[in-house]
């Protein structure tokens, strides 16, 4: 660990002022669920929202043949009926996107607004281990549920086959049909976004004080990914399992941890606020270091993650930008 310590020293004299949540270690593991039962709910229900987007199987067939015959109105009523199911789906979604917006919102502010020790240097996230797990885990999802929804195009093909066809049956005709064309509209905006669960999210973190604990819960992922020392080999990024189960704590969870941190920084920066490529509270370079260091078979797709689902990466230094090639 003094090694570790002693390197991760080297490099942020390199790189200007350090952030003491660089040397934080936090359990991940083992850490006990956060004291708020919202959020120990909440992660419980994005590890099925996980499952459920492993297992999507999209239903382009009923959709063809819609289209083929517009008049057939027996057609359109067998293809609400063969949607349903995936339509439900992404309307639990949905519902999920609005519960996690207000717990990352509240935990990064019940976060943010303790009293930090003075062995911590200034940081609360290694003082309150239970919500900063809790939040890690939450950002992860956003991340990584938007990558894998992003390789899975049936989605939202399924959502608009079902909006281009729901209009021509009547809830009377079709039980079950909870989503009605009303609904399906505000459902088909949301799950149109690259990144729904990141876009919407991020909205609740657009304060300094929000944004202090992302970038030093990205700094402290950083720290502890480079301490761990060599890359990764196992729960690598495959385009053809965006969603696989990286282990909670390993090297490749903690990469992406900070890798959603970093894209959920840089979405909530507001006019005048720093975008990550330049704040001075994110070590963007450290950050960048430890992808190249630790990413293992995931390197080229957290990369391009920090170039595409961020919004300032057009802003960021040629220093930075070569890096991430």
């Amino acid at each position: 660990r003094g090694r570790g310590l002693q390197m991760g020293q080297h490099l942020t004299s390199m790189m200007g002022p350090t952030d003491p949540a660089l040397s934080v270690d936090i359990d991940f593991v083992n850490t006990q669920a956060p004291e708020s039962d919202e959020a120990a709910a909440c992660i419980e229900r994005v590890s099925a929202a996980m499952t459920a987007l492993q297992d999507y199987q999209p239903k382009p067939a009923p959709i063809r043949d819609a289209i083929s015959k517009p008049n057939d109105h027996a057609i359109a009523v067998t293809a609400v009926v063969a949607l349903i199911p995936n339509v439900d789906t992404i309307a639990e979604w949905y519902a999920l996107s609005s519960v996690l917006t207000q717990q990352i919102g509240d935990t990064t502010e019940h976060i943010s607004q303790n009293t930090p020790r003075a062995n911590h240097g200034g940081t609360t996230i290694g003082d309150l281990p239970a919500d900063s797990c809790a939040l890690a885990k939450m950002l992860h999802f956003c991340w990584k549920f938007d990558q894998g929804k992003m390789m899975q195009p049936g989605i939202q093909n399924d959502f608009a086959g079902y909006r281009r066809v729901v209009g021509k049956v009547s809830s009377a005709e079709v039980p079950g049909m909870v989503v009605d064309e009303a609904e399906s509209s505000t459902i088909s905006m949301w799950i149109a976004d690259m990144a729904p669960f990141t876009g919407k999210a991020s909205g609740t973190v657009q304060t300094n004080e929000r944004r202090a604990v992302l970038a030093a819960l990205a700094n402290c992922c950083a720290g502890m990914a480079s301490r761990a020392g060599g890359a990764a080999t196992g729960g690598g990024f495959d385009p053809k399992a965006a969603s696989a189960v990286v282990p909670v704590g390993s090297v490749q969870w903690l990469i992406e941890v900070m890798v959603a941190c970093l894209v959920f920084y840089d979405r909530a920066s507001l006019p005048g606020m720093a975008h990550v490529f330049e704040s001075r509270e994110v070590q963007i370079k450290k950050c960048v270091a430890s992808i190249k260091k630790c990413g293992g078979p995931g390197t080229t797709a957290l990369c391009n993650s920090l170039k595409y689902a961020t919004l300032h990466y057009d802003d960021a230094s040629a220093s930075i930008q070569r890096a991430l090639e």
